[in-house]
């Protein structure tokens, strides 16, 4: 048997560009997209599932990965008001800068205790940065 390094070089080349057309297809890209994480890990069974809110649009859900409790969504450059939607308890809402440059803005969901008028503590959630 012999080797034929021009017919090689040809099919290697030929499956370089059957990759990359692809990848463009499946929705890949070159430079990171710039968006939020969304950390859960405080409660991430209770949490897991929760809806995530922004600008008043659902986006996403907060996802579970085995041992990995944080999630990434994709957000246009700009800024956002973020939240998450649960059925018990209120979160307040997060405003975050979203840059153009690919970064993502990473966002702790914790518990957190507030006064209401009659100065019952209640509880409730809060995404800090």
């Amino acid at each position: 048997m012999q080797l034929n390094l021009p017919r090689l070089r040809l099919g290697m080349a030929g499956a370089a560009v059957f990759l990359f057309i692809a990848y463009k297809l499946m929705g890949g890209a070159f430079t990171p997209q710039q968006g939020i994480l969304i950390e859960f890990g405080s409660d991430p069974d209770r949490f897991a599932g929760l809806d995530v809110e922004v600008d008043g649009q659902v986006v996403g859900k907060l996802e579970k990965l085995g041992a990995q409790t944080r999630t990434g969504l994709v957000i246009p450059a700009g800024t956002h008001t973020v939240k998450v939607r649960d059925p018990q308890l209120r979160c307040a809402p997060a405003s975050v800068d979203i840059q153009s440059n690919g970064m993502k803005v990473m966002l702790l969901l914790e518990y957190e205790e507030s006064a209401d008028r009659s100065g019952r503590l209640t509880p409730g959630l809060v995404l800090r940065p």
